[in-house]
């Protein structure tokens, strides 16, 4: 409601109103009255206006626009950091993939318009899905390069001999209750708690590395095994039908995607997914 008022207020036509009113009400000799009865007008008037639909519709599809934009952006940026800090590798895999997406939807657009190789609306809708796809792929590939770096900076190995130390040295001093004994035992004990919650971070940091690399041949094979169907079924309703399946399958991924990004530094990354499959929005990448 704020948001309408505020809208219909600072409409440049309505505070063009407000002044010539009170400009009149100054002048007109009786101030006292006449601003009043501005102020009444102008209340009237906001009230009425955000009563209406049809305007309540305008400030919606505004602040939507406004909220598009700035995704757009944000992760027009992010999409960017990740191009840019992907190993070789991983941006390789990245473009065979977006390569077999790219055919498929060629296959599936030449079933359509035969005479017609541009993809129409329609087609367009459904290559959102082969965004998706590679939206989320690149993400995957972003989380499981992270998490690789952050496992070759930590060792598990030395974690465990710093537990098994700080456990030697509480035993040593298990039957000693003097004073400094029980100033080593309390820092002891918080040293092993760190290293514990240490090992913990670890070993989900290993599962979630395992999961990523399951998605990641996961997302793979279902690309393939929808591009060695299109050639045999040649029905496009069917192919992309099993493109949104599979694109609406990674609902969970992204959702796990938003827990890991206190690792990955991507920030929560809302659904407005950038143009991956067109070839002509990621060639400046193709020849790095």
């Amino acid at each position: 409601m704020l948001n309408y008022i505020k809208t219909a207020f600072f409409n440049p036509w309505n505070l063009l109103l407000i002044a010539g009113g009170m400009g009149l009400a100054v002048y007109s000799g009786y101030p006292e009255f006449s601003i009043p009865l501005v102020i009444g007008a102008e209340a009237t008037y906001i009230g009425l206006l955000v009563s209406t639909p049809k305007f309540r519709n305008y400030v919606n599809a505004q602040a939507a626009q406004q909220k598009r934009s700035r995704l757009n952006r944000d992760n027009r940026l992010t999409l960017d950091r990740i191009m840019d800090e992907l190993p070789r590798n991983s941006l390789k895999r990245y473009r065979r993939l977006k390569k077999r997406c790219r055919k498929l939807a060629a296959i599936t657009s030449k079933m359509k318009m035969p005479n017609d190789f541009n993809l129409g609306t329609t087609d367009r809708l459904h290559t959102r899905g082969l965004d998706r796809l590679l939206w989320v792929f690149l993400k995957l590939l972003f989380a499981r390069h992270t998490l690789d770096e952050f496992q070759k900076e930590v060792s598990e190995e030395r974690m465990i001999e710093e537990l098994d130390a700080v456990e030697k040295q509480l035993q040593e001093i298990s039957g000693d209750s003097s004073v400094e004994s029980d100033k080593i035992r309390r820092t002891l004990l918080d040293n092993r708690a760190t290293l514990q919650e240490r090992k913990e971070n670890y070993a989900q940091a290993k599962r979630d590395f395992l999961f990523i690399n399951l998605e990641l041949d996961r997302v793979e094979n279902k690309i393939k095994s929808i591009s060695e169907m299109s050639v045999s079924r040649r029905d496009p309703e069917f192919i992309f039908g099993q493109i949104d399946t599979v694109a609406n399958s990674m609902q969970e991924t992204e959702r796990t995607m938003n827990d890991l990004q206190f690792i990955s530094g991507l920030g929560d990354l809302e659904d407005d997914i950038p143009r991956l499959s067109d070839f002509k929005k990621q060639r400046q990448f193709e020849d790095r």
